[in-house]
């Protein structure tokens, strides 16, 4: 039942990808990453000052604001916090693995040669991997896939930009909850003092300073998700552009990354122990 659930959701998922509905859905992850904040932004600003809900001749101009407010938004979080937060979160995961796959390290080494640089040259050390070089093998691979020749992994990138891009709408809203209640306070204090603050405006700054917790915590917790999900991409499907083309994974994988002495030698012991197991069952065999 399970698994008949599973073929039926992926092929309902290739009907979009493949249906007209496709279109739709881009723009609609477009407007979430880029101005769905600005809605969020208007709707805080008219629940904390108490206003109406009214758009009367005014709608084309709160529509063009809500946007605009929402473009540069994105603009501060892409440009500033999001490399930022997306690289504590991802180093972090990277240092809780309790092993380095054998990918993340190609991807890793990969990214150093095309940039000239050679510091994983002899050998791969975990802890001497820096945070920015984690990230920038993450964004180049997540590059790699956008161009991949297998449909496959182009819809599994197309699948995981839509979560990015929900996670951008999450941190761009946190945002304007935390700007547009400093604002209302600064303001009040500043022009009549603090007893212009009345109890139902304390009530409305409560109230938006738990949601803008909640909010920051879950959103920090998504990205984190994100984050292994990313180097999960990586270790299930390596990409590599060795001439500018998709290469095979396998291939890819192996010439990227050659086994090294360590590893040949902990193969050979473990080779030997099957041997002189099974040298020891045949031995019980003829006895």
């Amino acid at each position: 039942m399970i698994a008949t659930a599973l073929v039926n959701q992926n092929l309902h998922m290739k009907d979009i990808n493949n249906s007209p509905f496709r279109d739709a859905f881009e723009y609609l992850f477009l407007a979430l990453r880029y101005i769905a904040s600005g809605f969020v932004c208007v709707g805080v600003y008219m629940f904390l000052y108490d206003l109406p809900l009214t758009f009367e001749d005014n709608s084309w101009f709160l529509l063009f604001l809500t946007s605009a407010i929402g473009l540069i938004t994105y603009a501060f979080h892409f440009a500033t916090l999001d490399k930022k937060f997306y690289i504590r979160s991802a180093y972090s995961v990277y240092k809780e693995s309790k092993h380095v796959a054998r990918e993340v390290q190609a991807a890793i080494r990969h990214c150093d040669e095309l940039l000239g640089v050679n510091k994983h040259a002899s050998g791969f050390n975990k802890g001497d991997v820096e945070p920015k070089e984690l990230f920038f093998a993450l964004s180049t691979q997540t590059y790699l896939r956008t161009i991949s020749e297998s449909r496959t992994v182009r819809d599994l990138q197309y699948q995981m930009e839509k979560r990015l891009a929900f996670l951008n709408f999450l941190y761009c809203s946190f945002y304007q909850v935390v700007v547009l209640v400093s604002y209302f306070i600064v303001r009040s204090v500043v022009v009549g003092g603090w007893a212009t603050i009345g109890k139902e405006d304390w009530i409305r700054i409560f109230f938006l300073g738990t949601g803008a917790f909640i909010l920051f915590i879950s959103t920090r917790i998504f990205n984190k998700r994100i984050c292994k999900r990313e180097i999960w991409a990586i270790i299930t499907f390596y990409q590599c552009v060795p001439s500018g083309v998709a290469a095979p994974n396998t291939d890819a994988l192996v010439s990227a990354n050659p086994p090294s002495i360590k590893s040949l030698l902990a193969d050979m012991v473990d080779n030997l122990k099957m041997l002189n197991k099974e040298i020891m069952n045949a031995q019980k065999t003829i006895e």
